[in-house]
């Protein structure tokens, strides 16, 4: 399984805030690591399967506040 990374995110993240206004900016870049290592360490250690591990990926992001503005958005935007 393909995992998004950090730079996957931070894109996804900036066409939202583009498309959906809010303000661009992060307040922590370890929550947002912490959050994207949540699903991969599922997968890995749980064998979670696509939806478990797309289920922990929306908990944490919106969960960890990584974001000045859209976590929630992001958490269930269009990838």
């Amino acid at each position: 399984m393909k995992f998004p990374d950090k730079l996957d995110i931070l894109a996804v993240h900036a066409r939202l805030i583009a498309e959906t206004g809010g303000s661009a900016g992060m307040r922590d870049h370890g929550l947002l690591e912490s959050a994207l290592g949540a699903a991969e360490n599922r997968f890995n250690y749980e064998n979670a399967d696509l939806v478990k591990c797309a289920a922990t990926y929306a908990y944490h992001l919106t969960q960890a506040h990584a974001f000045v503005d859209g976590n929630k958005r992001l958490a269930g935007g269009r990838y």
